[in-house]
């Protein structure tokens, strides 16, 4: 999609597919009128608030009726260089005081020309607020912290080496597993944990598996035989971030797997792990490590009867690492949460996943049961949710953004579904029904639209 062409002329215009976008230089701390849109979404639609609070920089007005001198926004782009990491990588001079409006350009017009064309495209996307347009990666984006117990492949998988701390680790754990890289780290024996996350919530799709997380597990018994092999379950918690500062520090909900509910199942299970024990990680300073959480059963049986030949049984489903990754059982339900006295909780999205091992037990020269993790994937990454920590059934899902000619809304009741442009227009009602619906947005140009219902709102792009 074209976000603008740059003529360098006495004005400039930009354009976005068939309609152009222009701005105006206003008074400085004037804002774009709000008294035609259903809500102050649309009026981010139109520019962004962090235009609007930078002191140093008179805001722009975005419509579709004026045009500003080419020089005046070159100006600006050339302040916007001292405000964005963009001096160095264009040319410009980074001994120059940032706040001198007279700004040494250490090159030719040609760099001038590459900031200007770099900071207007800071501009407009910044302006029409469209991050979700570029696409979003279905794979892990960030580990937050990785904390192993004891185990053989500890400091290993992956590497240690002396001096590393917790962040070199985290980092180390996120190049396994992050994106599409495949790599294995290794949680050791019970209560070992990682937690990650994705770059956008995964959004708890009605009826649907919502996310993967990939193990080495492998089934090596015959057809018509127990499912086993080398199988080392791990129980999965997911987390929404409810106070919004990014980080993995709101409550958190087990994902109730098939054995949640079974008498040999142990909840609040503690265990305390000694640095002087083997495969402790080394870059742990204290001198225990103690979890706790939910214990499975032991799921291995000696079938050698001398501790030669061990097989680790599958549960049916809902664990980590417990089917092999081509089976849809390595799959997960966001609806499957419980929180801590094992009532269901209604979560439209999640931020965060913890994985940690959940079987405490030891296989002769098998060693312990540890849980490993090759990464994660979101099965639905542009589904796009309305108020996702909503507990109760007022929720609305897109389940594609963007969307073609058809959106899809899923509803978990009846109600009206008012779509506006981003001029705030109102260009199309919906009366929704409960169960999947189906809009026909055949006749709407391509662009962002937003969607108002009586419980929330969501935006979202006709490509």
């Amino acid at each position: 999609m074209t976000l603008f062409q740059h003529r360098d002329t006495e004005n400039t215009e930009f354009h976005r597919e068939n309609a152009p976008f222009r701005f105006q230089r206003k008074g400085h701390g004037q804002t774009f009128p709000t008294s035609n849109c259903p809500n102050h979404d649309l009026h981010d639609l139109r520019i962004s608030k962090m235009f609007m609070q930078s002191a140093a920089i008179a805001p722009f007005r975005f419509q579709n009726a004026t045009v500003a001198p080419v020089e005046t926004l070159r100006a600006t782009s050339l302040h916007l260089a001292n405000t964005f990491p963009l001096r160095r990588h264009c040319g410009l001079d980074p001994q120059s005081p940032e706040h001198n409006p007279k700004h040494t350009i250490a090159t030719s017009r040609h760099h001038e020309n590459t900031l200007f064309s770099v900071v207007l495209c800071v501009l407009c996307v910044s302006v029409l607020n469209i991050s979700s347009i570029f696409a979003q990666s279905p794979y892990i984006s960030k580990v937050f912290d990785y904390r192993p117990a004891p185990g053989q492949f500890v400091n290993l998988l992956p590497e240690y080496e002396p001096g590393d701390t917790q962040e070199d680790m985290n980092r180390k754990a996120e190049e396994s597993i992050g994106g599409d890289n495949k790599g294995l780290i290794s949680l050791g024996a019970y209560g070992g944990y990682v937690v990650f996350g994705f770059d956008h919530p995964v959004v708890n799709v009605l009826g649907s598996h919502d996310f993967k997380i990939w193990g080495n597990a492998i089934i090596s018994t015959p057809p018509g035989a127990p499912d086993g092999g080398s199988c080392e379950p791990g129980i999965v918690m997911v987390a929404y971030d409810d106070n919004g500062n990014g980080l993995p520090d709101d409550p958190w909900y087990e994902l109730a797997g098939s054995e949640y509910a079974k008498p040999e199942t142990v909840k609040n299970y503690q265990i305390t792990y000694l640095k002087s024990q083997s495969g402790y990680p080394q870059w742990i300073a204290d001198e225990t490590l103690s979890f706790e959480g939910t214990k499975l059963a032991d799921n291995a049986v000696d079938i050698s009867g001398n501790g030669s030949y061990y097989v680790l049984y599958a549960y049916p489903w809902g664990y980590a690492d417990n089917y092999p990754n081509n089976d849809d059982r390595s799959n997960f339900n966001i609806e499957w949460a419980v929180d801590g006295n094992g009532n269901p909780v209604h979560l439209s999205a999640i931020h965060f996943v913890k994985v940690y091992t959940g079987v405490d037990q030891f296989c002769g020269w098998l060693g312990e049961t540890s849980t490993e993790v090759m990464g994660a994937e979101d099965l639905h990454p542009n589904a796009v949710g309305i108020n996702p920590v909503e507990q109760d059934k007022n929720t609305v899902r897109l389940l594609k953004n963007p969307v073609d000619d058809v959106l899809i809304v899923a509803l978990q009741e009846q109600q009206e579904l008012l779509i506006y442009n981003v001029l705030g227009q109102h260009v199309l009602t919906k009366e929704a029904t409960e169960g999947i619906n189906k809009v026909d947005c055949s006749h709407l140009p391509k662009g962002i639209y937003l969607i108002v219902s009586k419980h929330g709102k969501v935006k979202f792009i006709k490509s």
